[in-house]
């Protein structure tokens, strides 16, 4: 398998990947209720769309257009590299679990072909 790293990375920036960082981010730092969060995460995804962009591509002023609770640490938790590598759980998305999970199946398809 060869990967188009380029390709990847265009197809990343379709969809607001990231829009659930910035919900749990304002639970976490602005204590807003979920609910709330998620609502002014949808604002935000409507300003990325009208604007033909990503939520990771929105800067701090947009974002803090929709809720002035928003800081400046957002900006880094919406970059989409950020937003994987954040689930570190195991089979999460994160790099290190990713390569896991590569070398894991390396195993299993060498111990397949044996078979």
């Amino acid at each position: 398998m060869t990967v188009n790293a380029e390709a990847m990375e265009r197809a990343c920036m379709v969809g607001h990947l990231s829009a659930t960082d910035l919900a749990d981010y304002l639970v976490r730092e602005a204590g807003l209720p979920f609910r709330d969060a998620c609502h002014i995460t949808g604002e935000a995804v409507n300003l990325a769309e009208s604007k033909g962009l990503d939520i990771s591509e929105l800067s701090l002023a947009d974002l803090q257009s929709i809720d002035e609770r928003i800081g400046e640490a957002v900006v880094d938790l919406l970059d989409n590299r950020a937003s994987m590598n954040a689930r570190r759980s195991e089979g999460g998305t994160a790099t290190v679990r990713t390569l896991e999970q590569v070398e894991s199946m390396k195993g299993w398809l060498g111990e397949r072909k044996s078979v």
